[in-house]
């Protein structure tokens, strides 16, 4: 018999089938949502929570049953959510026409609907009624509770002359706590349902916003403000504002229990709205002091995500710059404000709650008085005639207790629900509907077109903080003003450019980011557009740098706001952009994207986009799972599976925005011959390039200048009609200039003569689609400055040199079937697996590959005391905390003395001599005391606060910024940024306040059978018992809610992956353009929703723990209430009963708030974990190098042998060379050769030395494993200057190298803190850079010069324009050693030229490693690198190897040229 695959699992396999994409998957049988499944009377005791608490094992995902219908995301917006589409249609359109209208200046814009009045009272009105209903009914059974209590004293004070036993009342006093915890239960879990399906809706409600918007590949908006509405503001809205609902029903409350005070004390019972005149104003400035400090704290949130989101985007930038610590501290700025701000939130709350948690006392003593001095009450009527209206007081002024909490939560509700409405009620992308054609032979055309990007979103800021940044930047501009600015003539051979010079200064931070709040305008990129492109024709379009060619392409797709003119389509349409978008999925699931799946055209599509050799080398083959962007594909292989999802899409129109430029030209021709004119044959198929050799092939080319067509038609027409396509491609040089020529002193032999070599550089180009039309590179036509060696061939002379291939003329040539670099921003190189021989099979790494992110760690069981010990350490030194815990009793002791005082009030045999007055006085002064103690007891709250929050979020950045680079390609970005999101802001707001509760409470809790026990020591028969199984209900829920709290947190992360994903790179433009927004919508709801039911099991948990809680009290109760009427007297009884209430009230709360302290440490757990137990690299140093090193520039490689990650194939194996300072060596190879794997050695991304090899994460598990010891380790050393790099810090190591990445990589802040990031650069230096690189006039002409904000991920630059910034933050850094990962791969011919000048002027002492793709990149080396199978094939001079007919390089060059 076949042994069940899950023995604990409660989903049952019910088929297999296949997915859309063609994988095989096990499909289960969800299992049935057990709370629908139960009848009301079943329910109502909790029993479909049973098997999550009557377990052993613990509770994992596979035990969580399906999303409730009424509680998906889809069922809310069916039936609540079209109500709020309906309000916010009505205000886009009544703004729109408003915006449009002339309208007086002092007229308002039309009014913006309020969500968070939508939310609370126009969403689910039947269920919200049959809720109020419920809570009615609990309020109402809490009311009478004081009302019986006052029935039993009464029989009791008169058994002398009743004997019997009140069994009316008796009965109803023990049994009512416990029903009324069942109604309560019930209004509860109505609530949490509510509160869940509005969470979900909102999520669903931005998202399905930020799909409208006007988000593309270059958009400046705010990535970290949008994390925050996903992850802040809609659990803030979600999980709080049913808050309201008290806060409405408060009069009920208070009036209620004030009218039974009035019959018996008439109305000195109003001296108790006085009390609350007094005192609630204070509620009320602490709550407006709350509200203030949080929205800087909510302000101050977003800034840091913003921070930490870009950070970790460009985490690869970060390790090679060796720059953790900068960056850290960068996030620590933002960090303190907001530590200060929840510093503040926590004071003045528990400032608040000394004085409001006091006022039901001082309530008591102030009616007590009124009372006694009024009318005469003496000790024999205060038992029966005041203690059990004490009961009605202390109900009503107990909402006093509660209110600043409530008001705080529900302003944080509702600041968070207008940052999400203003949000949702931001302009829309404009989206047409395209008409067909009148001629019917075309498929588009474009009459009259003038296209503009539209305005980049505005998400609001607070108030108080957009207030402060205007401050701010008026500021900076009065400063600027200020300034000595003198004007300098910046002179060329062809170019004169007036420019600022700001005067130098220092600058240790960068500046302020820019107000999200400020619009910038948008220029028209495209004008008179005239356009007609018949069906099933290829036209090309080629233009110069920002011509407009991907806008262009974007007013096809839609992408791109269209202000005047009409646009026809005939068809659908297939869109690959610029910037290529790669899904955290398989290889198949990227090309496949949702379409059913068909082998047959599925392995046509691999064939003809030149994919073949790539799955064959990957150890999964299509089945590989590929990181977040792509991590672990070269550019090359993202470019053609990008192009592989066009063509498999099978659409009419196919626009194909430069996938050629990540290519070489053997690759190129054949995606030319055998896909765009072979598979694409008779589609539409608009190409954008500057590969101008294939012009001729196409039916017809436009050429594109300033955003206008000045070409278009046939080529040879073109031509004969006169217009040079050269001028578009690149700007030639008319004067050749002389260069010199050094000599190597080492050898003494003689430079190579690298003029011979007559090249062309690829024609590629990366365009800035945002910014095309403006963002020229700052170069003329006639700029005589060097570019490349040897005159360029015209477009005549290309194809003589495709067709005539030898070893002098070498055309477009790369070193591999494409661009092989990784991506040096995220991404590592694809390894091949057959070159590890110590493997006997593959299957190994074929596991290896298929799953490349790791699972997120669960931790089960119990939180260990070691746990809450740490916290305890953030929260105060170890030594003060024995003293904290001895003053929260004390606090606690004078309270609980205060309700033990009160039955020693009314008998006058206890503390002879002391008068009735005296102990009233005796009763108020411990008021007073216990207000000054808690006051005391708020201000160690506070620094506490400060102090735990501070060092928490400081070891977890430290800890996270110092992991090694394979822990970010392995680990989701969501997952991450979960840490420091919505766990940082449940430790922050609620932990160290939810321990001082728990342990308030604790103490409170064991102080109430005291309190009774000192009068019947025999009680505490019935004590002690009540508090056992008052642990066993504690035991058994806490156990079930830490680990529905865990998979509530796990359940968070995908829910923000797929959103980050989404939004970042061209995500929305490719799902728009694919029209794939439905599925994407869909599976985001379905993350929702496994989201949602996650949280509502671990909220329904703490009314299971309620119920039971009720049902142990009842027995404390019942108790009470017997050995009351045996050995009690009536002030006794009173004081017990009373006690007993607050037991039964305590008890709940106490197991809510217990297992909520549990739970929420299980945040602080995981951040704990992700603190300390992360895999870390070494910082350990045995060797001080002097400042100078590395003076010379030596570079050895011995030995060389490592893999990337456990499981994986080695990528060197036995790698040795060394490198003579001063030198430039170029390294070439074919796919997956190793060439970028050197800079893994070199920068100690991966370590050699095992014994410094941080420890790798389990991808099943998640949790960090020890090494194979099975497993051949790495091996080997690099030396620099006779200095093995292993024994020098490593930052110090990568400081000492410069690198500049195929992918530029700029962050937020100004230009100067982008080009100088460790602020060691006087501004003079800077400009005189900036010059070197030609991107002084740039900076210049921004309006405050070196201080101009750099907009997120540098959109504000056009690609080559950021190449060049690089570039100078490379000058600057002054290193010995240069390493360029083919930095030209993904530029025009243009800026390339501008970089191979700059390389041979400012490097020219360095030691430069060029990582070639392209081999005319490398033809001035003084030596080359051939890589093979990730070894040494060759290395040496150009002219050996190219003598040598039998050496890998000349192979390299014949097999691209023929």
């Amino acid at each position: 018999m076949e042994e069940n695959r899950f023995p604990e699992s409660q989903t049952e396999i019910i088929r297999t089938e296949r997915s859309l994409d063609g994988t095989d998957l096990v499909v289960s049988k969800p299992r049935k949502n057990l709370e629908d499944s139960h009848n009301f009377f079943s329910t109502l005791f909790y029993c479909f929570y049973y098997p999550f608490i009557c377990r052993c094992k613990p509770i994992t995902n596979d035990d969580v049953y399906e999303c409730g219908k009424k509680d998906k995301v889809s069922y809310s917006l069916s039936h609540s959510g079209q109500r709020w589409i309906q309000k916010q249609e009505d205000y886009l359109k009544a703004r729109a026409e408003w915006d449009l209208s002339e309208h007086p200046p002092n007229e308002k814009p039309p009014k913006r609907p309020s969500i968070f009045t939508y939310i609370v009272f126009q969403v689910s009105k039947r269920s919200l009624i049959v809720t109020i209903i419920w809570f009615f009914v609990s309020n109402g059974l809490n009311l009478i509770m004081p009302l019986i209590m006052k029935l039993l004293l009464q029989d009791i004070a008169s058994k002398d002359i009743n004997p019997t036993f009140p069994f009316a009342s008796g009965i109803v006093q023990i049994l009512l706590p416990y029903i009324q915890g069942l109604a309560d239960g019930v209004s509860s879990r109505l609530f949490y349902h509510r509160t869940l399906s509005v969470r979900g809706m909102l999520s669903a409600f931005i998202f399905d916003k930020t799909m409208k918007l006007n988000l593309n590949t270059q958009g400046e908006v705010d990535t970290g403000r949008l994390l925050s509405l996903i992850t802040a503001d809609t659990r803030n809205v979600g999980d709080l504002f049913w808050r309201t609902y008290l806060i409405l029903l408060l009069p009920f409350q208070v009036i209620v229990p004030l009218v039974f005070v009035l019959i018996d004390f008439g109305a000195t019972a109003l001296i108790s709205i006085a009390v609350w005149i007094v005192l609630i104003p204070i509620s009320m400035i602490a709550t407006f002091m709350m509200g203030k400090a949080m929205q800087k704290y909510l302000g101050a949130n977003d800034e840091r995500n913003k921070l930490i989101n870009e950070t970790l985007q460009g985490i690869r930038v970060v390790k090679f710059s060796g720059l953790e610590d900068v960056f850290i501290r960068r996030i620590e700025d933002k960090r303190n404000i907001q530590v200060r701000a929840s510093v503040a939130m926590a004071t003045w709350l528990y400032l608040s709650g000394s004085i409001i948690h006091n006022i039901p006392t001082a309530v008591n003593i102030s009616v007590i008085f009124l009372l006694v001095t009024t009318r005469g009450i003496t000790e024999s009527e205060f038992a029966v005639f005041v203690m059990p209206n004490l009961g009605f007081l202390t109900l009503m002024t107990q909402v006093a207790t509660r209110l600043p909490y409530n008001l705080q939560d529900v302003q944080m509700t509702v600041i968070s629900a207008r940052r999400i409405r203003d949000f949702l009620l931001l302009p829309e992308m404009k989206i047409e509907e395209r008409a067909a054609p009148s001629d019917t032979s075309l498929a588009i055309t474009i009459e009259g077109g003038e296209f503009k990007w539209g305005e980049a979103p505005e998400i609001l800021l607070p108030d108080a903080e957009q207030n402060e940044l205007d401050a701010k930047k008026k500021e900076e501009e009065k400063k600027l003003q200020q300034a000595n600015v003198k004007t300098t003539s910046v002179e060329g051979p062809d170019l004169v450019v007036e420019s600022q010079t700001v005067s130098p200064k220092q600058s240790d931070s960068p500046s302020p980011s820019p107000s999200p709040s400020s619009k910038k305008s948008r220029s028209t990129v495209l004008t008179d557009i005239n356009l007609q492109i018949p069906t099933g024709s290829l036209t090309m379009v080629v233009g110069g740098v920002g011509s407009g060619k991907s806008s262009l392409a974007a007013a096809i797709t839609g992408d791109i706001e269209r202000s005047n003119g009409t646009v026809c389509l005939k068809g659908s349409i297939a869109s690959c952009p610029q910037v290529a978008w790669i899904t955290n999925s398989t290889v198949r699931g990227n090309i496949v994207f949702g379409m059913p799946f068909d082998e047959a055209k599925y392995a046509d599509v691999i064939r003809v986009c030149a994919m073949e050799k790539d799955l064959q080398t990957l150890a999964a083959g299509d089945e590989t799972a590929i990181g977040e962007k792509g991590v672990n594909l070269s550019g090359g292989q993202k470019a053609r599976i990008q192009l592989a999802r066009a063509v498999y899409s099978d659409r009419d129109i196919v626009v194909l925005d430069d996938p050629l430029s990540a290519v070489d030209a053997h690759v190129g021709r054949f995606l030319i011959d055998e896909c765009i004119l072979g598979r694409l044959k008779g589609k539409t198929v608009v190409l954008m390039t500057n590969q101008i050799q294939f012009l001729d092939r196409a039916d017809k080319v436009v050429v594109l200048k300033d955003g206008k067509i000045v070409g278009d038609g046939k080529f040879a027409e073109l031509k004969e009609g006169g217009i040079n396509l050269d001028e578009f491609i690149i700007h030639k040089e008319k004067k050749d200039r002389k260069r010199k020529k050094e000599t190597k002193s080492e050898d003494g032999a003689e430079a190579t003569d690298k003029g011979q070599i007559e090249t062309h550089v690829s024609a590629s180009t990366n365009e800035d689609p945002r910014n095309d039309d403006t963002k020229q590179d700052s170069v003329t036509k006639d700029d005589k400055a060097e570019q490349i060696k040897t005159p360029e061939p015209t477009i005549a002379h290309q194809k003589d040199i495709e067709n005539k291939p030898t070893t002098e003329s070498i055309p477009i040539i790369a070193s591999d079937n494409d661009n092989d670099s990784t991506d040096q921003s995220q991404s590592i190189p694809t390894p091949t697996p057959s070159t590890d021989p110590s493997l006997e099979d593959n299957e190994k790494a074929e596991k290896a590959a298929r799953q490349m992110m790791t699972e997120e760690e669960q931790s089960t069981g119990v939180i260990s005391l070691k746990t809450y010990f740490r916290f305890l350490a953030t929260m105060m030194p170890a030594w003060l905390v024995p003293f904290a815990m001895l003053f929260g009793i004390v606090v606690k002791g004078i309270q609980l003395f205060q309700s033990y005082w009160l039955g020693v009030v009314p008998e006058p045999t206890l503390f002879y001599p002391i008068t009735f007055i005296w102990k009233l006085g005796i009763y108020g002064f411990l008021t007073l005391l216990a207000i000054l103690f808690l006051m005391l007891y708020s201000c160690a709250v506070g620094c506490s606060t400060y102090r735990s929050n501070r060092i928490i979020h400081q070891r977890l950045i430290n800890h996270v910024m110092h992991c090694p680079v394979s822990f970010f390609d392995t680990t989701p970005l969501g997952r991450i940024i979960n840490r420091f999101g919505g766990d940082i802001a449940q430790t922050d707001r609620n932990l160290v306040v939810l321990l001082y509760d728990v342990y308030l409470m604790v103490v409170g809790f064991v102080g109430q059978i005291v309190i009774v026990a000192i009068s019947t020591p025999w009680f505490l028969a019935i004590g002690l018992p009540v508090l056992l199984l008052f642990g066993v209900v504690l035991v058994l829920y806490s156990r079930a809610a830490r680990d529905l709290q865990r998979l509530d947190a796990i359940s968070r992360s995908p829910v923000v992956s797929i959103f980050s994903e989404v939004i970042n790179g061209a995500g929305l433009s490719t799902i728009r353009a694919f029209n794939q927004e439905g599925r994407w919508k869909k599976q985001f709801e379905e993350k929702v929703d496994d989201w949602t039911v996650r949280t509502l099991l671990y909220w329904e948990g703490k009314n299971w723990g309620s119920t039971y809680t009720s049902l142990v009290s009842m027995v404390y109760v019942a108790g009470v209430v017997i050995l009351g009427w045996f050995f009690m007297t009536t002030p006794q009884l009173a004081v017990a009963l009373t006690s007993s209430l607050t037991f039964n009230m305590l008890g709940i709360i106490l197991v809510q708030q217990f297992v909520e302290l549990d739970s929420q440490m299980t945040c602080f757990e995981r951040i704990n974990f992700y603190s300390t137990r992360l895999p870390q690299e070494s910082t350990s140093s045995s060797i001080s190098p002097p400042k100078e090193w590395p003076s010379v520039g030596n570079v050895n490689f011995e030995n060389v042998t490592f893999r990337y990650r456990p499981g994986l194939p080695f990528v060197l194996r036995n790698v040795s060379f060394a490198v003579r300072g001063g030198e430039t060596i170029g390294v070439c190879g074919r796919t997956g050769a190793g060439k970028s794997s050197l800079l893994f050695a070199l920068f100690r991304l991966i370590e050699l030395d095992p014994a410094l090899s941080p420890l790798s994460i389990d991808v099943d598990t998640g949790l960090p494993i020890p090494a194979d010891p099975n497993e051949e380790p790495n091996s080997g050393r690099v030396v620099i200057d006779d200095v093995d790099i292993s024994k020098v810090q490593i930052q110090r190591v990568r400081r000492s190298i410069a690198i500049i990445p195929q992918d530029p990589t700029l962050f937020t802040g100004s230009v100067r803190y982008n080009l100088d990031i460790a602020g060691q650069c006087t501004d003079s230096r800077i400009w005189e850079v900036l010059e070197m690189v030609q991107m002084r006039s740039v900076v210049a002409e921004m309006s405050a010069g070196l201080d101009s904000e750099v907009a997120e991920g540098g959109s504000n630059f056009s690609v080559g324009q950021r190449q060049l910034l690089c570039f100078a933050r490379a000058i600057l850094n002054n290193c010995k050693i240069v390493v360029l990962d083919e930095a030209t791969a993904s530029v025009d011919v243009e800026t390339d030229a501008k970089i191979q000048r700059t390389i041979r002027e400012q490097f020219r002492e360095q030691t430069v490693i060029v990582i070639a793709h392209r081999l005319n990149t490398i033809m001035d080396s003084d030596r080359i690198l051939v890589m093979d199978n990730g070894t040494v094939a060759e290395f040496d001079t150009l002219e050996n190897l190219k003598a040598n007919q039998n050496s890998t390089f000349n192979g390299l060059l014949h097999s691209l040229t023929h």
